[in-house]
This record gives C-alpha cells, structure tokens and sequence, in this order.
C-alpha cells in the first residue's frame, strides 16, 4: 500500500494537471464540466483535491489535452502515428 505522502503527491499533481489543462484550453470550471460531460460539482472537487476522477473519466480528460506538453502533465506520451487513448466502450463480446 503507498504511503500518505505518496498519495499526497500524487494527489497534488494531478490537481495541477486538471488546472493547467483548464487554463490551456480557457476555460471555466463550467466549461471544463460541459466539454467532459460531468457535473460541475464533480470537476470543482477534482480541482480541489477533494475527490479523484476515475479511470473513464482520466481517460475523457487526457483525450481534452491539446498537445503533449499538456499531456505530459498526466504521464501520458502518446506519438502522433503511435498509440491512442483506448476506447472506453466495451468490446463486443462474440456469441
């Protein structure tokens, strides 16, 4: 199990991740919540450390990111002509 201050880190950077990707793209918390299809009050907790999106969620939010910089604040290296952000709807499952 991590640490308490390895949570704390982490905690504190992803919440600089969601408020740089929210300054990068100039938008308001409203606006950030329309664009992601979430509650305001579920990206007002993000941003404030209180709550952690899920991983559905994470992956709606990296796909937001406008370049690899911003994406490099979320740990995510994707390449142009590499790998995408998998899809999250479920596979269909043969009969």
């Amino acid at each position: 199990m991590p640490s308490t201050e390895k949570v704390i880190e982490a905690k504190i950077v992803l919440v600089s991740a969601l408020k740089m990707l929210q300054a990068r793209l100039g938008e308001t918390q409203e606006g950030m919540a329309r664009r992601l299809g979430c509650t305001l009050g579920a990206w007002s907790k993000w941003v404030r450390g209180e709550r952690t999106p899920g991983g559905d969620w994470l992956l709606r939010i990296v796909a937001l990111c406008p370049d690899d910089e911003t994406r490099a604040n979320f740990f995510v290296d994707i390449k142009e002509g590499g790998s995408k952000i998998p899809s999250t709807s479920r596979p269909e499952v043969p009969k």
